[in-house]
């Protein structure tokens, strides 16, 4: 123990303090997956047009890997999709980016995602960080519909987060009801969005969050002057 003065010039004993190493007993070891990267010459040689952005190629390359390991021709799936078979060839090759309403129809004939098409794989981890950079994001060409991939494909998970900007005076056109079980969480971030689940219409506001099977046809409206800004959770159910 030293000593230091007091204004009265008495000493005044001044303790020492020891810093203690931090206890690791509770700590648990994290795994941290660092994402895959794009790399254009791993994916098939089929969306060569220049100038499309890499969201529109893994798009494509994704569909199309998904419609062969289901075994389907293009003419099944123009045929249960009910998109034309033009139209899926053009997606698949990259000379096309499908509307938000065309693509909802193709995934759900796939059995699969948005997310899941576009989001990276990886295997299980404690912690998986996106950069933002790493974050695919995709356009709905025929409005300026937003759509960012926030989560990875894990194995056996059926989620999907995405963040999703929606244009003044613009709307996703109508979104096929879900053939798998599928439920949805909206939390909006800002703005206001108008949103359709079969006969029921619900505007929210900033700060509003809702609920809903999406077993149903649905769709999202922004009515506002300003850009609506939202979290989306699509989550597959396992009853």
């Amino acid at each position: 123990m030293t000593t230091r003065k007091t204004t009265a010039g008495a000493p005044a004993p001044v303790a020492k303090h020891r810093l203690s190493k931090p206890s690791t007993a509770a700590t648990l070891p994290l795994r941290v997956a660092p994402l895959p990267q794009i790399n254009a010459r791993d994916a098939e040689p089929l969306n060569d047009a220049p100038g499309k952005d890499a969201a529109t190629a893994r798009l494509g390359s994704e569909l199309r890997r998904k419609r062969k390991a289901k075994s389907m021709s293009l003419d099944e799936l123009a045929s249960t999709s009910g998109v034309s078979r033009a139209m899926i060839s053009k997606i698949e090759r990259g000379q096309s980016s499908p509307s938000t309403s065309i693509l909802s129809k193709l995934v759900d004939a796939l059995g699969t995602s948005v997310g899941h098409l576009l989001g990276p794989e990886v295997k299980q981890h404690d912690v998986v960080l996106m950069r933002e950079s790493d974050q695919l994001v995709l356009t709905d060409p025929s409005n300026g519909f937003v759509r960012r991939c926030l989560s990875p494909i894990l194995p056996g998970r059926g989620l999907d987060f995405v963040m999703a900007e929606l244009p003044p005076k613009s709307d996703t056109g109508a979104l096929v009801a879900h053939t798998l079980p599928v439920e949805e969480y909206i939390y909006v971030l800002a703005g206001a969005l108008v949103v359709t689940v079969g006969e029921l219409r619900t505007t929210l506001h900033t700060g509003d969050a809702l609920y809903y099977r999406a077993d149903a046809p649905h769709r999202f409206e922004n009515q506002g002057r300003g850009t609506c800004k939202y979290l989306i959770v699509i989550n597959q159910i396992h009853d």
